[in-house]
């Protein structure tokens, strides 16, 4: 495997959450958010952002370049929709503006006469939705998951885009009966199992406030039959050496199809370094102290703060899992297929272009973007992006 930078958003801080996608030959960046002064332990605030950026390889050139003088930005700041490369453009799907869900779909597309991106309105999705997942099997998008309100519960909402369909016969359908729990941050894909295309939904993380732990990693993995509309259980994701789970966590991933049967997932939020399960246990701690009506005030209150100042020093050591999964759909089996280079990105998409594997942006720790466009190009594997355009 070989993996460079080749290019850097142009954005103090780089970016996570975005809506990303390849369409008449560029990459294109919109939206997004980051922390630009102070870090999120230091309780700086985050920002939305509406800008949107394309990437380029001149013809004959070896580097990749900005387009220059681009007119358009997005209608609002927004981040933590979805995002796919579809046959019409870069479908973008719902996402969050910091004070509301929005239920907004659009496509952005390249002009390559003007050189401009151009904003074209899609139906809305019924309910409005933030960090849920997206992909498009034979020109049928599919969302899942996802939440209906900021801090809201996580759901298993499914829809479906046909865009086969006629502009005015398009819309979007529920798709009832998923199995498992809601879940934001889902991997998902299609990929073959036999002669036709599946619909893989894995890991996420499941969040209600209402309970302890209110967020709940997820390693389950659910395989849906699209002709004979028919839901399975598969083999959970193998353990990441995630501290306190015991299975695989391996929400936020990018992810791609390749070959005929396989899968490839691109870390993902779990690992060796991700102290999740000990950070709730040490605010479960301080939730029970402060409710403590007896003792000495002050000792409590230094009890408290030393929790704190140990649940910080867990957050700003945390980083994400550098392992590259193989899941193959006819065996139902894992494979590590080699170790990413450091600083993973999350919260962003694994994107085929340009006979390799790019990685815009995203998240490398609680808090922290990254502006780099990550291209990988991996050894002996054929990739099957026909499944994403």
């Amino acid at each position: 495997m070989i993996a460079d930078i080749v290019a850097n958003i142009p954005v103090k801080k780089g970016l996570n959450g975005c809506y990303t996608g390849i369409h008449n030959g560029v990459m294109l960046v919109a939206g997004g958010a980051n922390f630009p002064n102070k870090e999120l332990w230091e309780g700086g605030k985050k920002k939305w952002y509406n800008s949107i950026f394309v990437l380029k390889k001149p013809k004959g050139d070896v580097t990749y370049k900005w387009a220059a003088d681009l007119i358009l930005q997005l209608p609002e700041p927004l981040a933590y929709g979805a995002s796919v490369t579809t046959k019409l453009g870069v479908l973008c799907i719902g996402g969050e503006n910091g004070k509301n869900v929005v239920n907004n779909v659009f496509l952005l597309q390249w002009d390559k006469s003007t050189k401009q991106v151009c904003l074209k309105k899609m139906p809305f999705l019924p309910i409005p939705l933030c960090n849920m997942s997206a992909c498009v099997i034979n020109d049928v998008v599919y969302v899942v998951g996802g939440q209906t309100s900021l801090g809201g519960e996580a759901t298993s909402h499914i829809f479906t885009l046909d865009l086969n369909l006629t502009p005015e016969n398009q819309k979007w359908e529920s798709l009832v009966g998923f199995p498992g729990p809601g879940r934001n941050q889902a991997i998902v894909t299609g990929q073959y199992k036999g002669a036709n295309i599946h619909l893989y939904v894995m890991s996420g993380v499941y969040f209600n406030r209402e309970q302890y732990p209110n967020t709940k990693m997820l390693s389950d993995v659910y395989e849906f039959d699209i002709i004979n509309r028919k839901w399975t259980q598969m083999k959970d994701v193998p353990n990441n050496n995630t501290p306190l789970f015991p299975d695989g966590f391996i929400a936020a991933a990018p992810v791609l199809p390749i070959e005929k049967t396989n899968i490839i997932i691109f870390g993902g939020a779990g690992g060796e370094h991700q102290p999740l399960a000990q950070k709730q246990e040490l605010e479960q701690e301080i939730e029970v102290i402060k409710s403590n009506n007896y003792g000495n005030k002050v000792i409590l209150l230094e009890k408290i703060k030393t929790l704190e100042n140990e649940s910080i020093s867990l957050l700003r050591s945390t980083t994400f899992s550098r392992i590259l999964w193989s899941y193959n759909t006819e065996k139902d089996s894992w494979i590590k297929l080699g170790t990413l280079p450091k600083n993973p990105q999350i919260v962003t998409n694994a994107l085929y272009w340009d006979n390799a594997i790019f990685i815009p942006g995203g998240e490398i720790s609680p808090g922290v973007r990254t502006a780099g466009i990550l291209k990988i190009s991996i050894n002996n594997i054929a990739l099957n992006h026909s499944l994403q355009i």
